[in-house]
């Protein structure tokens, strides 16, 4: 219900008890009612229908201020146009995935799009590792019930942002999929996979290229990192976005990741997210894709930090931080199997 409905309602309770106890003085007037005590009983009642009508009224006021901070539709958004540079020095505006505007794979050339079975949604968002090999979640490569899904069913997209006109010569068809040996589908353990693509990426492509190995912690700008992916982009609405859409968030500190998540570990994770204010974030959807943060002293530039991996239900909402496997702890993973599939 919209607030000035509510605001109408308000004044229409102070009325109905103001006009009731006018009528009902007047009837103890032409009764023995006992001197100024009907009077009296009156003016107090209606001074708290007043009363109770402004906390209404109040409430109603700030509640529209909180419902229009959270629930925004993307067109209504007043977007931040601090401008920052990518990698390759296309300049990008400062976006979000959930309520997001547009972003682009000219900017992002190693984020790719994962379909299962049909090319008419993404199941997840990918990374570019080498000319053969995509990162992503483990998750994405499982189904609840029936286990690890077949890799021969799995697509990839590349060198595109806009998924609503599939060019066909841009889908890679996957023919091994190696999910970390310890990922556990309860706890988002181990979160992290790798899928072997039948033919090489097109590296000659502009908007085709690998991402850059991740870095130290402290060698990177934790305050202005970037999450992209093509996941759900508002909480009004269960559909995912069609263009690929970015988000800028701080990392988040370990003890308070934890006090958020019993499933988090320093070990294997890093959260991220606007924890007062809420705001940008990533969704269903964004699963596999990176969380990337600049360099300290080479903004134009960004290292690999994470892969989205979980977080709450409730995107972009205050204290509900993203959650994103920690890709750094598994350089020498990573360098083991995605060496094994190319062979």
């Amino acid at each position: 219900m919209r607030s000035n409905n509510l605001i109408f309602l308000a004044a229409i309770f102070i009325r109905t008890i103001e006009s009731n106890f006018n009528n009902w003085s007047i009837k103890c007037i032409q009764m023995p009612c006992f001197g100024s005590i009907p009077f009296a009983l009156h003016m107090f009642v209606q001074s708290i229908a007043n009363f109770v009508g402004l906390i209404i009224v109040l409430f109603v006021l700030v509640f529209e201020i909180r419902w229009k901070h959270m629930f925004t539709k993307c067109d209504d958004i007043n977007i931040d146009h601090n401008k920052f540079v990518s990698s390759n020095n296309d300049i990008v505006n400062d976006q979000r995935i959930v309520h997001g505007i547009v972003s682009s794979t000219t900017t992002w050339p190693f984020m790719v799009a994962i379909f299962y079975n049909k090319i008419d949604k993404v199941l997840c968002g990918g990374i570019i590792w080498n000319e053969y090999t995509v990162l992503t979640a483990a998750h994405c490569l499982y189904d609840k019930i029936f286990g690890l899904r077949p890799s021969r069913s799995f697509r990839i997209y590349v060198g595109h942002s806009d998924i609503k006109k599939i060019n066909h010569k841009y889908l890679y068809k996957v023919r091994k999929a190696i999910p970390h040996h310890d990922y556990s589908m309860n706890s988002f353990k181990y979160d992290i996979a790798l899928l072997h693509l039948d033919r090489p990426f097109d590296m000659d492509h502009p908007n085709i290229s690998c991402v850059c190995e991740p870095e130290m912690l402290n060698l990177l700008d934790t305050k202005k990192c970037v999450a992209i992916g093509w996941g759900r982009y508002s909480m009004k609405t269960n559909h995912s976005s069609l263009i690929l859409r970015e988000a800028r968030m701080p990392i988040i500190g370990s003890e308070t990741c934890s006090w958020y998540s019993s499933q988090y570990s320093s070990h294997w994770n890093v959260c991220a997210g606007h924890l007062r204010t809420g705001g940008g974030d990533t969704c269903q959807g964004d699963s596999g894709g990176p969380l990337l943060c600049p360099f300290r002293d080479d903004h134009n530039h960004y290292s690999l930090v994470g892969i989205t991996s979980y977080g709450s239900t409730f995107c972009g909402m205050p204290k509900s931080p993203g959650y994103y496997t920690y890709v750094l702890p598994f350089s020498n993973w990573l360098k083991k199997y995605s060496n094994e599939v190319e062979e």
